[in-house]
């Protein structure tokens, strides 16, 4: 397993949209890929739990 871990010194910078094209290339190729999203910003609550509104975009674009 690699791991890649995507990091900026500012917010709104590109990294969500940066994970969803880096993931999509490598599902492309035959890879599996996971994401995992530390710390969120944008909270929001869907079937009773919180979570990041980034990270549930994410989920839904990369299965």
């Amino acid at each position: 397993m690699k791991t890649l871990y995507i990091v900026s010194t500012s917010a709104y910078a590109g990294k969500s949209l940066a994970a969803i094209v880096i993931a999509l290339h490598l599902q492309e190729r035959g890879l599996k890929v996971g994401y995992f999203k530390p710390l969120g910003s944008l909270p929001v609550r869907i079937n009773g739990q919180t979570s990041d509104e980034d990270a549930v975009y994410i989920a839904e674009q990369i299965g």
